[in-house]
């Protein structure tokens, strides 16, 4: 995939379903991310494959004033994210291989960018309840993509 893919991230049946799906602009489904509604350790997300294998998980973190999962993969920790201070769309995305990244979720049909203090990380338009994403680079772009959906998932449908 090049630099300049296009990613549709959108929840399916209109936000009603427990699924997000990111794909490609021309392509097929590439991951589904979904909640894990009964978990007794609070929200969790599993962000799953087109076989439907999970390839990446979230734990909520309660230690933290405001919400932040800890985002895992083959069992290893990769990051974090979570609402950033008190205002609900204010998110931060630490990746282990990233500086700390700020995405500041505008309004309704809006644009915005999931930013570092190296550049931007991706670039977002918000159109009805699609969010339109560039990511410009290779680098992590799965990670990325997958943080975004979360945020996506937390913002639109309400965690």
């Amino acid at each position: 995939q090049g630099a300049e893919t296009v990613y549709l991230i959108r929840s399916r049946l209109g936000g009603f379903a427990n699924d997000v799906t990111i794909q490609t602009e021309k392509g097929p489904v590439l991951y589904h991310v979904k909640s894990k509604v009964l978990s007794p350790l609070g929200r969790r997300y599993g962000v799953y494959d087109d076989a439907m294998k999970e390839v990446l998980g979230t734990e909520q973190d309660h230690t933290a004033i405001f919400p932040r999962h800890t985002m895992s993969r083959d069992g290893h920790e990769v990051g974090k994210l979570g609402q950033d201070g008190i205002i609900p769309q204010m998110y931060f995305v630490q990746l282990h291989s990233w500086p700390r990244a700020k995405i500041h979720v505008g309004g309704f049909e809006s644009i915005f960018q999931l930013t570092t203090d190296e550049g931007v990380a991706a670039e977002v338009a918000q159109y009805r309840s699609t969010w339109i994403v560039v990511v410009p680079g290779a680098r992590d772009r799965f990670l990325v993509l997958a943080a975004i959906a979360i945020v996506f998932r937390e913002t639109t449908i309400g965690g």
